[in-house]
């Protein structure tokens, strides 16, 4: 363990020597990162701290930008528990070797604080790996009270109005409160909606739209991602703007599912569960494409 090398190649047999749960076990055994006696008994339990605009699912915000925190969980540690010294320094080279390129550095600082709620892992320790949680909720939190009119927030990041809080200004006022967790840009959005916490779709100038939370099969679909094109500028969804539909999602699909819009439905597709409907759409050259849509999904489409 005395040079780089030594500590690199030690990387690569946690992943392709065995099990990968054994061997990060063992990388953190050979630092001797544990400096603390017995398991520590758990008081309190935290969660990520999750939020969405209660009007998102209905709206279409405008220049909206996305942060988030690189690496957020290990760089609570530094920053929060550097009395575990040689954690912390384990922490830090794995940091160095992500951030130059090395993936399995990036796949194992990314499992440390995990491995804590695991019973059967060398630094089991569920006390610290929810006080870790509880400053993670902490950080959003004070975080978001500082930026005017924040739309949404998921663990590691936060979604704003650029046009209230610049994000030159968000940034360097964020990334100023604290020495290891910093700020990043992820998104930058002309229009997106969030579905919810989890999933949202949205647009930048003439780029493809960003599809998160989505299976990656709609994400591959060309016919999909053409109407989230222009259903977010503006365009009504072809099957919406044909049936002219606007009613609340459970009632389209009990109305898909049992009622009379059924016939409609199959002049321009067909329901071909009660989970999934093939929609026909009709391109710009008029020729015409089917795409599997399932019905939870097409709830951006309703105003």
């Amino acid at each position: 363990m005395n040079t780089a090398e030594t500590f690199e190649t030690q990387l690569e047999h946690a992943i392709v020597k065995g099990s990968f749960f054994k061997n990060i076990n063992r990388l953190m055994r050979a630092n001797n990162v544990k400096d603390w006696s017995g398991d520590s008994e758990c008081q309190t339990r935290s969660a990520p701290f999750k939020y969405v605009d209660p009007l998102a699912p209905m709206s279409i915000f405008n220049d909206i930008a996305i942060i988030d925190i690189k690496q957020f969980y290990p760089s609570i540690v530094l920053e929060y528990f550097s009395e575990h010294v040689n954690l912390c320094k384990l922490i830090t080279r794995l940091l160095v070797l992500k951030n130059n390129g090395n993936t399995v550095a990036k796949r194992i600082v990314n499992s440390i604080v995990g491995c804590m709620l695991n019973e059967y892992s060398y630094v089991y320790n569920p006390a610290m790996y929810f006080r870790i949680i509880q400053h993670a909720r902490d950080i959003i939190q004070e975080d978001i009270a500082d930026i005017p009119r924040v739309v949404y927030s998921n663990t590691d990041s936060i979604g704003f109005d650029q046009s209230v809080s610049p994000l030159s200004d968000v940034l360097d006022n964020l990334n100023a409160k604290r020495t290891f967790i910093k700020y990043e840009l992820e998104y930058e959005f002309d229009r997106v909606r969030f579905i919810n916490v989890n999933k949202f779709i949205g647009i930048y100038k003439d780029n493809a739209p960003v599809l998160k939370g989505y299976s990656q099969d709609l994400k591959e679909n060309a016919t999909f991602i053409d109407s989230v094109t222009r259903f977010l500028n503006g365009q009504r969804f072809d099957l919406f703007k044909e049936l002219e539909l606007v009613m609340p999602l459970s009632n389209l699909i009990n109305s898909v599912t049992h009622g009379p819009i059924i016939e409609q439905i199959q002049q321009k597709g067909s329901l071909i569960s009660s989970d999934n409907i093939l929609v026909e759409t009709i391109t710009k050259k008029q020729s015409r494409n089917l795409v599997v849509v399932p019905i939870k999904e097409l709830a951006m489409f309703i105003d």
